[in-house]
């Protein structure tokens, strides 16, 4: 499990920068820097859904990753032991980026 620090405040999930999902999944399967990659998890906290801040936070979670090219991605797994998930003003995924991202 990896240690997750998510600077996303437009996320649903976002409560104090931990996620309130057991999981996310990072994508950016040909992405050879930070930029071509994002939490495909996110989904942007509007007015009409439920806010996370009640939702228990899990600072420490499951990351699978499908960027592939990632130095720490090992059988679509991400075994960074702490990341960053980034996207200030974030309104899709696209909008967001795993900071930690290295290429091997």
């Amino acid at each position: 499990m990896t240690r997750l620090e998510c600077t996303v405040k437009n996320c649903m999930h976002n409560n104090e920068h931990c996620c309130c999902v057991s999981n996310i999944c990072v994508d950016g399967m040909k992405a050879v820097n930070e930029a071509e990659t994002r939490c495909n998890s996110f989904v942007e906290k509007r007015d009409h859904f439920s806010s996370s801040i009640d939702k228990e936070k899990n600072p420490v979670i499951d990351v699978s990753c499908k960027a592939t090219n990632c130095l720490y991605n090992e059988q679509s797994k991400c075994q960074a032991g702490d990341i960053c998930i980034c996207g200030h003003g974030a309104c899709d995924c696209s909008d967001t980026r795993c900071g930690t991202f290295k290429l091997h």
